[in-house]
């Protein structure tokens, strides 16, 4: 018994020993082949890639989605057939000491540790580099940079990256756009809100918002009043945020016995009120923004937003600004309610173009509201109000009101507008009900009124 024990004993370490030779014999061609490919990839006439992409050998394989450190480690190092390397300073049009102080006289474009620099690369004959990648190195390391469908190259320069800093891009590809750092022959800024290629006629009819502009504007404001220290600090912040009233005098748009005003059209609604609708931005530490919405609701500066948009005590500035780019930095928090998500904030400004505020509009009212979800600054959309509603937020019963117009995030403390042109609602939250809808809650303007210390009541009030 124990011979026969002793030799299905050895016949199974045998097998086991044959499995794990096999695995490994496996593994090792698997390897072997993928190095055959690359190297194969590698030889192929530049003829043979897809037309205006980047050579494929100079984007290998990955293992998964995003493994930038498995990008680095398979990069080719030397030459690549079918490409040039290209000293980035010289195809910009700068040296490298005109590049470093650029970089410093342009901190709005610091986010970490890095500078996001934005350019595009043609080949002078109307065609650009799109849906492919770049290797970007220095001396010392290398990287693959991708460029998506908008054909704008972000490219993350640190400082270790300055030494020796190249680019290899397809042959004939060397034509260079750069929209960041306002120096050298590559420079073009981006196109100005006023310098879009419309018809006189056509201009205030149709104005064009561009949200580079409008994103480098907000940038560059938050670091000026971050450097200034101009803007309300994080303490400050908070213990205003408690504050439960003020005392303002917003003017009742109308009573009951008031003529009733015009209906509007959702485009004079847009045309009427899109000066008054700004944009809420924070910097923080890390060299990040973030840009919500809000409302002008007295020409003296005050704002009306969302509760949450405020609440962000680590941010290092605080601005608002207006759609023609002017920035102002937030010198206070006026009055806030928590549970129904609304604030009042003031900037150091006159003559604002605000809106009026209703007394309170019933379900079914048609609703516009102008926003900027996404970044996608001064957007318009359109619904209905479809309910107002109890709940009870942080301990206490707080009025929320339901719409059907689409907003997302960036849209909060967006302004919503009744069919008379009078905010109505300041967009708060959305709410995903399973995979059927989306659910979108606004606080009540007539709210505003009980922050300003009016409890006036109308009845139009729901």
């Amino acid at each position: 018994m124990s011979t026969s024990r002793d030799l299905l004993v050895r016949l199974a370490r045998t097998l086991v020993y044959l499995a794990i030779v096999g695995m490994v014999i496996a593994l090792s061609a698997i390897v072997a082949s993928r190095i055959t490919i690359a190297q194969l990839r590698a030889m192929l006439p530049a003829e043979m890639l897809s037309a205006g992409a980047v050579p494929a050998q100079m984007a290998p394989a990955r293992t998964g989605v995003g493994s930038a450190a498995n990008a680095q480690a398979q990069l080719v190092t030397g030459p690549i057939p079918g490409t040039v390397e290209l000293d980035l300073y010289a195809a910009l049009g700068l040296s490298q000491a005109e590049f470093v102080e650029l970089l410093a006289a342009n901190p709005h474009l610091r986010i970490g540790n890095a500078y996001t620099l934005a350019m595009t690369i043609g080949n002078g004959g109307g065609d650009h580099l799109a849906e492919g990648d770049v290797i970007v190195r220095w001396d010392g390391g290398q990287m693959v940079q991708h460029i998506g469908v908008s054909g704008v190259l972000a490219v993350r320069v640190s400082e270790a990256m300055l030494p020796g800093l190249r680019i290899v891009v397809p042959e004939g590809f060397t034509v260079f756009r750069q929209t960041s750092l306002p120096g050298g022959t590559a420079y073009e800024p981006d196109e100005s809100l006023d310098e879009f290629d419309l018809p006189d006629a056509a201009r205030e009819r149709l104005p064009i918002v561009s949200d580079n502009e409008l994103t480098t504007r907000l940038r560059q404001a938050l670091v000026q009043i971050r450097d200034a220290r101009s803007s309300l600090d994080g303490a400050s912040l908070l213990e205003q945020l408690a504050r439960g009233q003020c005392e303002l005098a917003l003017d009742a748009v109308r009573s009951a016995e008031s003529e009733e005003p015009a209906v509007l059209t959702p485009a004079e609604i847009h045309q009427q009120r899109r000066a008054a609708v700004v944009v809420v931005g924070h910097l923080f530490r890390d060299g990040n923004h973030s840009a919500a919405s809000g409302v002008v609701v007295h020409s003296s500066g005050v704002i009306a937003t969302a509760y949450h948009v405020m609440n962000k005590s680590t941010a290092v500035a605080r601005a608002v600004m207006l759609a023609d780019g002017r920035a102002f930095p937030v010198v206070e928090v006026l009055a806030a309610d928590m549970a129904h998500d609304v604030a009042l904030i003031r900037v150091d400004a006159a003559d604002l173009p605000a809106s009026p505020i209703a007394m309170g509009d019933g379900a079914g009212t048609p609703v516009t509201v102008i926003a900027h979800p996404g970044g996608c600054f001064y957007n318009l959309t359109q619904g209905h109000i479809s309910r107002y509603f109890g709940v009870t937020r942080y301990g206490r019963s707080a009025v929320q009101m339901a719409v059907t117009a689409e907003f997302a995030d960036g849209s909060s403390g967006g302004a919503i507008f009744n069919d008379r042109g009078e905010l109505t609602g300041i967009v708060s939250a959305t709410n995903q009900i399973g995979n059927k809808m989306v659910y979108r809650t606004a606080a009540p303007a007539f709210l505003l009124r009980r922050l300003a210390g009016d409890t006036s009541e109308s009845d139009d009030n729901p």
